[in-house]
């Protein structure tokens, strides 16, 4: 853990958007052409993601699983995903062990310097679960998990 000291690198990891089974990933600009290249040899598809606001300005990728490749179930596909990526995350907080660095996801938040696979693995595991709740209250938004509406 360290403690008061300004992070070198960020890397959250957040669900993505409802139904879709995706992930979103920002991370520190300078960092985006590695993470990416990691993406693409696990197999996992990535796209930019364009946000326009005020203040920290973050790189942004949207990773998909590829066509053909896909569980049955959305559920099925966040885990599936978060399992693919897993080794990506990992690998990246490796090349980067010397760096203070931020990790966000599921609610998840700590700084590390050092390799920490565990930590990946927690906070993937936590967006999943995330993904998993929004997935929920989607469907039940859009009546088709809403008993009422039968």
């Amino acid at each position: 853990m360290v403690a008061n000291a300004e992070p070198e690198l960020t890397l959250k990891i957040e669900a993505g958007h409802p139904g879709n089974g995706s992930f979103t990933i920002r991370v520190s600009p300078q960092y985006v052409d590695e993470l990416r290249g990691l993406l693409h040899e696990a197999g996992l598809l990535s796209s930019n993601v364009m946000e326009f606001s005020e203040g920290s300005v973050l790189g942004i990728l949207e990773v998909y699983i590829r066509e053909g490749a896909l569980p049955t179930t959305i559920a099925l596909t966040s885990a599936y995903l978060a399992k693919q990526l897993n080794p990506v995350v990992t690998t990246f907080l490796d090349r980067n062990k010397d760096k203070r660095v931020h990790v966000v996801g599921g609610g998840v938040e700590i700084d590390i310097k050092g390799h920490s696979p565990r930590a990946a693995e927690r906070i993937l595991e936590r967006v999943v679960e995330q993904q998993q709740d929004y997935d929920a209250k989607w469907k039940q938004l859009r009546g088709s998990g809403d008993a009422t509406n039968s």
